[in-house]
């Protein structure tokens, strides 16, 4: 039976600036973001991310909730578990090797993961 994932943003009610600037610790690594408009606040899109993103094989760089998701290539450079599945850049790029959406868990527990495009408006 599914289990529902509850995270940060499902019941954040805090004050949302225009734009701003959070740091993230990811894996142990810390990376800073700019957030253009968004929709949840500073706090609960950092919650978000540190508890639900992962870092890249490949490249080393986060990979966000619903972003797609393959095995590492031979030449992965990071002791992590998954790669961005790109068509472009450092990561790999081999269609055959696509595990599915990033927040999908191997033991089938769903959630309501929001994409990072997402947290903020067009």
């Amino acid at each position: 039976m599914a289990q529902e994932i509850t995270h940060p943003l499902k019941s954040c009610t805090h004050k949302v600036e225009d734009s701003f600037t959070i740091t993230v610790k990811v894996l142990g690594e810390e990376f800073t973001l700019p957030i253009e408009k968004p929709l949840y606040c500073a706090e609960c899109i950092k919650a978000y991310i540190e508890r639900f993103a992962t870092l890249c094989a490949d490249c080393g760089k986060i990979i966000y909730p619903g972003q797609p998701v393959c095995g590492p290539s031979d030449k992965a450079r990071h002791p992590y578990e998954f790669s961005h599945l790109t068509n472009f850049g450092d990561c790999n790029d081999y269609p055959g090797a696509v595990c599915g959406p990033w927040g999908e868990s191997k033991d089938g527990t769903k959630g309501e993961l929001i994409p990072f495009e997402q947290l903020a408006r067009a």
